[in-house]
């Protein structure tokens, strides 16, 4: 098993989306996620990476509480982790596109990715 350096920030883009960024292998490789989610500016907790506890974020139109938002960032950072580990067990290093695919998928974000670099390697 090969462990893969890699790191996670959160953080809301000027527009109020929630996003994930995503860096790895000496920090050539960067995915970036939208969590799906608003925040506001004002509410965001940029040393915890989270909105403050127990706020309500209206942006856009729709509304969302603290609670949601924290969870959803914690799903994707559980799933960009998890996918990390399935290709660290493999001794590869994803690439922008199949991290992002895996995550996608772990996320429910897409029915099913081929992983022709994993399966190969599971079967030679």
């Amino acid at each position: 098993m090969m462990g893969i350096s890699h790191s996670c920030r959160a953080f809301l883009h000027k527009n109020g989306q929630v996003m994930i960024r995503v860096r790895w292998n000496n920090r050539k490789c960067e995915v970036g996620f939208s969590v799906g989610c608003n925040a506001d500016l004002e509410k965001w907790d940029n040393e915890n990476q989270r909105v403050r506890y127990n706020t309500t974020h209206k942006v856009g139109g729709k509304v969302y509480v603290a609670r949601d938002i924290n969870n959803r960032i914690s799903q994707f950072l559980e799933c960009i982790e998890e996918s990390f580990t399935e290709y660290g067990v493999h001794s590869q290093i994803p690439t922008t596109k199949e991290l992002k695919e895996l995550v996608n998928e772990k996320l429910g974000r897409i029915e099913t990715v081929s992983y022709t670099h994993l399966r190969a390697h599971e079967t030679g």
